[in-house]
């Protein structure tokens, strides 16, 4: 009975759980299964269960199951808020085999702790098969691009490594218990150097694979639903956070703060003020039920955001706080600490005071030479803070407005131009940056079915994706591939990869002839954008 329960874990965990529990009362002892029970009732939603069966129960380090035990216990940690007791509790239950190191390592850098010379991966372990495994590879991408992120050397590298190791996640279905998930370490690395699209696979790709592991779809769904708001794709988004809640289901509470955090992200951006503050008296309850890791700053900043727009930044003072001394401990990673900089010049703006902005801007200075996402940061936050000084700057303005929609962030481009126009004394230069900012706005149908403000997107117009359009403006300023590359932050390849799409679409035969239907297709979509 007790093998036929492991054997069902992956694909019916109640039915294993049921199994497990007739074992036991058939004379198994329960020391001898209880990892592998606990595991069960965690992959049918009871954490608490499992959590409470394991602390009852003695495993030792010579138990076949020890890792096993040490992952479930710490993920029922990671799962209630509390990723510095998951961590601590991998320093109790030192891993023996190198998958529990690298998931030891992923609770220890989101509880933002050093990581300690136990949790080092330089020891081979001795147990592991000599033929790798897709699931031995996809941890080893996993331990080495989460250490890229930290060390913060070369940030895209760092990604792709981690997009590779969940790739090879789903691919060998693994469903094991861990702090977090490769495919949620991957998008949100993503995000973190203003990869949306590369963000988005990862997370659809991870769905499509949750038959294997419904235990986490709710919080895939979650994250589909962030990264649809970031992608101006409102319907998408509310669509994937009813079904992360759909026939009832409760939610842990890490994955309740996501929630929340969609919630009030949707209303900051389509609905009024009124309806935000209404989201937020409803959700701010919730918000501080969690202690902030490495893996929510971008819940964290947009909630950061929110109260300080509704004049309550002191809720999320705490938890902004402690957000800000995790990434100082880690050394200031840029690709976990930009956003959460970026909401402290966020905040500093919206309470109207200049002086806080000087250290997020200073650090999103430095992380500006390696993050793309952190470059245009940068830029906008110079021309917001020329603006609070008196200074409206229109070619600086809309500029950082642009280079913020090219990284999700168009709302905020939106609103750094329409603070511009609010704030120049040349109505000329007022009626530029409003034209920027009406364009810039999420564009996606309103609730009510009425079409939001601004014109339909350039890429309905052209043909041309939102990337492509991005690059045929470059293109008819006559910019090489290499000053395109260097101003979108590809390489030149990719530019000359993308133009060759264009004249394809566009049926150009020539590059003159490419240029004559570019100026005729743009000037369509300004037209209509008028």
């Amino acid at each position: 009975i007790a093998e036929r329960a492991r054997a069902e874990i992956a694909c019916q965990p109640a039915l294993a759980a049921a199994l497990f529990e007739r074992a036991v009362a058939c004379g198994v002892p329960e020391s001898e299964i209880a990892a592998a029970h606990a595991h069960a009732l965690w992959a049918a939603g009871d954490g608490d269960g499992a959590g409470l069966l394991l602390g009852g129960v003695g495993i030792d380090r010579a138990h076949p199951d020890h890792d096993l035990a040490a992952d479930t216990l710490a993920t029922t940690w990671a799962d209630r808020g509390m990723m510095s007791i998951a961590h601590d509790t991998y320093r109790a239950m030192p891993p023996a085999s190198a998958p529990g190191r690298t998931r030891a390592l992923v609770a220890a850098a989101g509880a933002g702790r050093l990581v300690e010379r136990d949790l080092s991966t330089g020891t081979a372990d001795a147990t592991a098969p000599a033929a790798p495994s897709a699931r031995g590879v996809a941890l080893d991408l996993l331990d080495r691009g989460l250490r890229a992120t930290l060390s913060d050397d070369s940030p895209r590298e760092a990604v792709d490594d981690l997009r590779r190791a969940a790739d090879l996640s789903c691919a060998a279905r693994d469903t094991s218990p861990t702090p977090e998930l490769p495919a949620v370490i991957a998008a949100t690395a993503a995000i973190g150097i203003g990869d949306l699209d590369l963000a988005h696979t990862v997370i659809t790709d991870a769905l499509t694979h949750t038959a294997h592991c419904r235990r986490w779809r709710p919080r895939l769904l979650l994250w589909n639903a962030w990264i649809a708001v970031q992608r101006e794709q409102v319907a998408e988004a509310r669509r994937s956070l009813a079904a992360a809640t759909a026939d009832g289901a409760v939610l842990s509470a890490r994955d309740d703060v996501i929630a929340a955090a969609v919630t009030v992200e949707l209303a900051r951006r389509y609905d009024d003020v009124a309806a935000l503050g209404s989201a937020w008296d409803s959700l701010k309850s919730r918000v501080r039920r969690v202690e902030p890791d490495l893996y929510m700053l971008l819940p964290l900043s947009e909630l950061v955001i929110v109260s300080a727009r509704l004049g309550d930044a002191e809720w999320m003072q705490p938890a902004f706080r402690d957000a800000l001394a995790l990434v100082d401990r880690l050394g200031e990673p840029s690709v976990w600490a930009t956003a959460l900089h970026w909401a402290g010049i966020q905040r500093g703006i919206l309470e109207n005071r200049p002086d806080d902005l000087a250290p997020h801007a200073k650090a999103l200075v430095t992380a500006a030479r390696r993050n793309p996402l952190a470059a245009r940061m940068a830029q906008a936050g110079r021309a917001w803070t020329a603006i609070l000084a008196g200074t409206v700057d229109p070619d600086a303005v809309e500029a950082a407005a642009r280079g913020l929609s090219t990284v999700g962030l168009a709302w905020d481009g939106a609103r750094l131009a329409g603070h511009g126009a609010r704030r120049s004394k040349d109505k000329k230069v007022g009626a530029r940056l409003l034209a920027c900012a009406r364009e810039l706005h999420p564009r996606e149908t309103a609730p009510s079915g009425e079409p939001a403000t601004g014109p339909v997107p350039t890429s309905a117009n052209t043909g041309l994706s939102e990337r492509e359009h991005e690059i045929a403006q470059l293109v008819l300023q006559g910019r090489t591939y290499a000053e395109i590359g260097a101003e979108l932050f590809i390489s030149p390849r990719t530019a000359e990869h993308h133009i060759g799409q264009i004249r394809r679409r566009l049926a150009a035969t020539s590059r003159s002839d490419l240029l004559a239907k570019l100026r005729v297709a743009m000037s369509t979509t300004e037209g209509a954008g008028r």
